[in-house]
């Protein structure tokens, strides 16, 4: 195909693909306009839905806790709206009675959610993040729910009754005034993720039985800018393990199939550095809550650390609002971002900051914690 061609037909995919979303949007507003306005808002009646179909682990660990919560208050059946591939984590959340698959994209999902909320006698639904889209709009329409319930930028007019969450504040902070709004306390966001008995076992396999100091080192991050190279996962963890006095173990969680730029620059870690393959959360969750330290660019692995209360350096390529909103709420975390100067140097994102000052951090975290503090 001519590049003119190729050309064309993304030109006619994005055409027909934002007539599809427009189409979407016109049919939720049409199904929305068919039912009153949400209650005002207050304490649940009967069973609560709350959304989570945008399948992010970190979300997942960060608000899984309004379950419990909510369900404990209230006596209410909790259900979980998720993305298919997050069933079994929601499934082993506390607190949940109930788990709905559904594809936030697909329409027939979107529909059959609704009607199944509906058939639950679904009271309240929540949707806690600031975008308002056609799919939020027609699953809470068609649940026929009492009270539904967005976050603080609506863009679609009134249609939700809206909660005012504190705009810069935390995620944490997010779901406490959630939950002050429906007469709810909030208590610790910490819930007890149970993870299975053969991950746990892998995972102390790994660790060894020897004392040692135990240091996960994560490359992989939601996005380019949030990528340690291989070449400074091997610096990283050779200098931390030439400060240390005592053994020094370094598991370093890889996907199943390890990309090709890295397979050379693996084999020449250090003996004491492990390069293992973890194709499942749980797995690494595992690795994690064994962990006397984690490194991680900012992604899932930080708020898992925070879960189990491990001391951890977390990297970040800067400073704004979205990473005060999501920072590892644990008060054993050191947040590491690009310098002035580091930021000018050309490098993108956390590949800028210097290895020296992660490993500096990290030494300064395991003092920390070997102190007691």
């Amino acid at each position: 195909m001519s590049e003119t061609a190729a050309d064309q037909s993304t030109a006619s995919t994005k055409r027909r693909n934002l007539l599809a979303m427009r189409i979407r949007i016109a049919l939720a507003r049409l199904v929305w306009s068919l039912w009153p306005a949400s209650a005002a808002v207050g304490r649940p009646l009967g069973p609560v839905a709350l959304i989570r179909w945008d399948g992010k682990i970190g979300d997942w660990v960060l608000s899984s806790h309004l379950f419990g919560a909510i369900g404990r208050a209230t006596g209410a059946t909790m259900i979980a709206v998720a993305a298919p591939h997050q069933l079994d984590l929601y499934r082993e959340t506390p607190g949940v009675d109930v788990v709905l698959p559904c594809r936030r994209k697909s329409l027939g999902d979107v529909v059959r959610t609704g009607l199944a909320l509906r058939r639950l006698g679904c009271d309240t639904v929540v949707e806690l993040t600031d975008r308002a889209r056609w799919s939020d709009m027609l699953v809470m329409a068609l649940s026929g729910a009492r009270l539904r319930l967005k976050g603080v930028e609506p863009g679609i007019g009134s249609l939700f009754r809206l909660l005012d969450l504190p705009v810069d504040g935390h995620v944490v902070e997010r779901g406490a005034a959630f939950l002050a709004a429906i007469g709810v306390p909030a208590g610790d966001w910490r819930f007890d993720w149970r993870l299975p008995a053969d991950d746990r076992a892998a995972a102390a396999a790994l660790w060894g039985d020897r004392p040692v100091t135990r240091i996960l080192l994560n490359p992989f991050g939601a996005d380019r800018t949030r990528i340690l190279p291989a070449p400074t996962i091997a610096a990283i963890a050779e200098r931390l393990i030439a400060a240390r006095a005592e053994p020094t173990r370094v598991i370093v969680p890889l996907p199943p199939s390890v990309p090709g730029d890295w397979r050379a620059a693996v084999a020449r870690w250090p003996v004491e550095t492990q390069p293992v393959p973890v194709a499942r959360i749980e797995a690494t969750a595992a690795l994690i809550a064994g962990a006397d330290l984690v490194i991680s660019p900012d992604t899932s692995i930080v708020h898992i650390a925070a879960l189990f209360d491990r001391p951890m350096v977390a990297l970040y390529p800067e400073d704004t609002r979205e990473t005060r909103r999501w920072r590892p709420r644990s008060t054993r975390a050191t947040i590491l971002v690009p310098t002035e100067a580091e930021a000018a140097s050309g490098l993108r994102g956390i590949t800028a900051i210097d290895p020296g000052r992660i490993v500096e951090a990290a030494r300064e975290r395991l003092a920390i914690a070997a102190s007691g503090a």
